[in-house]
């Protein structure tokens, strides 16, 4: 379905937190006035890579675009469409994208939500013995 993109992170496996539960590549969808609460991911032996490939604007007025963040620890930034964003899910992060009632409404309109790419690479300071005992003791689960 995506050729291009599974190219890229093909190209990137090496450094991509694979053969371990603690690895993900997959697409997240964040639809209007959803909120994520604040939350941690399972250990530091990752980071976690943010690539927005849809970022809404406001459509239904002409008032300012509505809030789609997220916010890791005490900061929070905007995704913006091709700007990756690289954190460690271990601190505590959380997702809101606050729009108008209109825009929640038509929520079934995939253009109206955030789309990013999240891809979970190793953490550097890991080496490869430590990538390959997180594999053994957290092996990933079976499809």
């Amino acid at each position: 379905l995506f050729p291009r993109t599974c190219a890229v992170i093909r190209s990137l496996s090496h450094a991509m937190a694979q053969h371990c539960l603690f690895g993900s590549v997959y697409v997240s969808r964040l639809d209007p006035g959803t909120h994520i609460l604040p939350h941690c991911g399972p250990c530091n032996a990752r980071l976690r890579c943010h690539l927005p490939l849809w970022v809404p604007v406001q459509r239904v007025t002409k008032q300012q675009k509505p809030r789609c963040e997220l916010t890791v620890g005490n900061e929070t930034v905007e995704w913006n469409e091709g700007e990756a964003l690289l954190f460690d899910d271990s601190f505590l992060h959380s997702a809101c994208y606050e729009s108008s009632p209109e825009e929640c409404i038509r929520a079934e309109d995939w253009r109206l939500s955030r789309v990013v790419l999240v891809v979970d690479f190793w953490h550097p300071s890991l080496s490869r013995a430590d990538r390959a005992a997180l594999g053994v003791l957290y092996p990933p689960k079976k499809q």
